[in-house]
């Protein structure tokens, strides 16, 4: 008797511990989208937009957004903020 129910208590904590897991996983995903939004803001600070980068060639930015969808940007314009900048350095 006291084996079965040690065994439904394992169990059931190997149960919860993987719930748990995968809750904490979700809590922490992160879409591929995510990973390449940026942030465009004029360099006073007053307006901004952000989107997924879809490239950046001769000092444009080119965005997809869910506002405008695909829009372009002269990098001379806007400050970047995020991970995908590319460094004006």
């Amino acid at each position: 008797m006291f084996k079965s129910i040690k065994t439904s208590l394992s169990a059931a904590a190997i149960t919860f511990g993987c719930a748990v897991s995968l809750l904490a996983l979700d809590a922490n995903a992160v879409t591929a989208a995510e990973l390449k939004t940026i942030v465009l803001q004029t360099y006073d600070g007053q307006s901004s937009i952000s989107g997924e980068l879809i490239r950046y060639e001769n000092n444009v930015y080119i965005l997809l957004t869910e506002e405008m969808g695909r829009v372009q940007i002269h990098a001379d314009t806007v400050v970047c903020h995020g991970a995908l900048c590319p460094d004006h350095g």
